[in-house]
């Protein structure tokens, strides 16, 4: 039989050893968890700016003119002049851009320097449209050509102006029950359309 001093001892030399610690969680899993929510998170982060920023940007760059106003797009290649109360909009990263709308905003007019005279700058928009009436060809006040056509029962207007090199195209969305009512709008700010010499 054991005696009682070496029972006391063996307590007390258990008593004063280190417990061990409990197991701790695999440190590379939750490594690996930590970098995988990063990830996520900075991935719907991004998500988030490439659909949110474009339209602020726009708004940011939205202006609406008291009086009518010559207007050139960002790289100086086409003016036209807005029409009082319209607002004009620099699209986001298009530099050779310009929307104008109108005061009651059923029309929005899209204009853009183009590399190619009027008839084939046409042509080309025209390509991308489906239902495009036949084209009319027209001298406007300034000297330039102009080609255009009505699409969708009259609600675009595909345009075209431009000299012997170079032009604009223009793209005009009526959103009204009669857009009839718009053609003069729209005559007026392609008669108003320059190119830099």
């Amino acid at each position: 039989m054991p005696d009682a001093s070496s029972t006391t001892a063996r307590r007390a030399a258990t008593a004063r050893a280190p417990r061990s610690a409990p197991p701790r969680p695999r440190r590379g899993r939750a490594i690996a968890i930590a970098i995988g929510s990063s990830i996520a998170g900075l991935l719907v982060l991004g998500l988030a700016a490439y659909f949110a920023v474009p339209p602020i940007a726009t708004n940011l760059s939205t202006d609406i003119v008291a009086t009518d106003t010559p207007i050139a797009t960002g790289d100086g290649a086409v003016t036209v002049t807005v029409p009082a109360g319209w607002s004009v909009q620099h699209p986001f990263l298009e530099d050779d851009a310009l929307i104008l709308r109108s005061p009651d905003g059923h029309l929005a007019l899209t204009l853009a320097a183009s590399p190619l005279a009027a008839d084939a700058a046409f042509a080309a928009l025209a390509a991308s449209f489906s239902g495009v009436g036949a084209p009319v060809t027209e001298t406007l006040g300034s000297g330039l050509s102009l080609v255009h056509a009505q699409a969708d029962g009259g609600r675009t207007v595909l345009a075209a102006v431009g000299s012997g090199e170079a032009g604009a195209t223009v793209i005009a969305h009526i959103d009204a029950e009669t857009p009839a009512a718009y053609q003069p709008a729209i005559a007026e700010v392609l008669e108003s359309i320059g190119l830099r010499a």
